[in-house]
């Protein structure tokens, strides 16, 4: 028989009819008039065989509005959309205000910001027949990709091509590896860290504010109030920098209109284009105070290298303390192995003696066990140390060469130096007596500082 004639229905029996739905998923007898010839429900079982209806056999039948379903297939189920399941750190970026200063998230390069949820094929179906029904498989994972985010090389993951801020703007996933906060840091903003290439702050610092950059920190305005700044890279301040309790550190370079009374610590050059004012600057490398007034009046400045300057000291004779050729790092490294040597030097003696203690006991006799592993294990030791030894003492004669090539740190003044500066190059140091005016050069030689005059 076709299937044709089963879904306009076929006469069983001349008192039921045995119809199937138009998808095939379904057969179900229904009387004509009256109650189903019994005979019918007795040979039910070969009468679907003989229709090739083999799926899905009720039994007993379901009784279902004024029918008997005798044969019922099992759908299929479709497939799941595939989406994306953000990494809980970055969960918050789907709500609006992740993408403002409230709420800044940091993502480093090649960090997961979501997983790629693929769709799913969906579970096939079977009609009475016994066909199997496809599914509707799911549609791949929806979304916008803009600059510094990728897939990743395995397509599991989105993933930060740079380190920067990321966002969501416009269903489109970004990490942006500048960004700009137009106005001054204030409460509204509080602390701020920024993992990407530049962050730009266009006005001032003022406050107890914290602001850490993986990179470099460009603020047009003052820093100033205790702010904190830990900058990895370059630092550029279009203002002061000033107040007792303010920190700046910098990993590479530092310019600044003026400094007063901060704390500084820089990790490459400094150049200040007005002054500095009883500050207390570390300076691993060169320095340039030469615009402007071009002065350093009061405070320290320890300084690597050498220094360009138009005026030392000031008028009104405040201390002014000037120390080149010096350098923090490498007089840290410089005392630590002399003191390791030292600890080795003990150690070595220490075990020259347990070996002499030995030796006296050998001369008796031959050593028992004990006896002969400590000195074993006491001849390895001396062995050790030595080695040790050996090798500090390379690292030391390193690092005097390093430091013997401070001396060639020099510092030019264009203008004046007054008295009651102090300025120390290498080991030596000059206390300048009067009031010096002119271009003077000021160099190490011989363990003094020489003032030269120049034109």
């Amino acid at each position: 028989m076709k299937k044709e004639e089963l879904d306009k229905g076929v006469i069983l029996y001349g008192t039921a009819v045995l119809k199937v739905s138009k998808n095939g998923m379904e057969a179900a007898l229904s009387p004509i008039e009256q109650d189903i010839d019994p005979d019918c429900l007795h040979d039910l079982p070969e009468i679907l065989k003989q229709y090739e209806i083999i799926y899905g056999i009720q039994r007993p039948p379901q009784f279902e509005n004024g029918r008997w379903v005798v044969a019922r297939g099992n759908p299929p189920v479709d497939g799941e959309d595939g989406g994306l399941e953000f990494m809980p750190r970055f969960e918050g970026l789907k709500e609006p205000e992740s993408n403002s200063h409230k709420r800044f998230v940091n993502v480093g390069k090649d960090d997961i910001i979501a997983k790629i949820i693929p769709p799913t094929p969906g579970i096939p179906g079977k009609d009475i027949f016994g066909h199997e029904i496809p599914p509707k498989p799911g549609k791949p994972a929806q979304f916008k990709l803009g600059q510094g985010a990728a897939v990743s090389s395995d397509e599991i993951a989105i993933i930060a091509s740079r380190s920067g801020k990321a966002e969501i703007k416009n269903g489109e996933i970004t990490v942006l590896d500048e960004y700009i906060i137009n106005g001054d840091l204030d409460i509204t903003i509080g602390d701020m860290e920024f993992w990407g290439r530049l962050l730009t702050i266009s006005g001032s610092i003022s406050g107890a504010f914290k602001v850490s950059t993986w990179n470099d920190l460009t603020v047009t305005g003052n820093i100033e109030g205790e702010a904190q700044i830990y900058v990895k890279g370059n630092l550029k301040v279009g203002g002061i920098i000033r107040g007792n309790k303010t920190r700046v550190n910098t990993g590479n370079d530092l310019y600044a209109k003026a400094i007063e009374y901060a704390d500084i610590s820089v990790g490459g050059d400094m150049e200040v284009e007005d002054y500095i004012l009883k500050a207390e600057c570390r300076v691993k490398g060169y320095a340039w105070i030469i615009q402007g007034r071009g002065m350093i009046s009061g405070g320290n400045l320890f300084l690597g290298h050498s220094l360009a300057v138009n005026t030392l000291g000031s008028p009104t004779n405040i201390f002014t303390n000037i120390s080149i050729g010096f350098d923090f790092d490498l007089m840290s490294k410089y005392k630590k192995i002399v003191d390791d040597l030292e600890t080795i030097a003990k150690k070595l003696e220490d075990v020259k003696n347990g070996l002499k203690k030995i030796d006296l006991l050998e001369r008796s006799g031959p050593l028992d066990e004990k006896f002969s592993f400590i000195k074993q294990h006491l001849s390895n030791t001396l062995i050790k140390l030595g080695e040790e030894a050996i090798l500090k003492k390379g690292e030391l004669e390193k690092l005097q060469e390093e430091l013997t090539a401070k001396q060639s740190a020099t510092i030019f003044v264009n203008k004046n130096i007054y008295s009651n500066t102090r300025i120390t190059i290498y080991n030596a140091t000059f206390d300048c007596p009067i009031d010096l005016n002119g271009k003077y050069r000021l160099i190490y030689q011989n363990g003094e500082v020489l003032t030269i005059p120049f034109t």
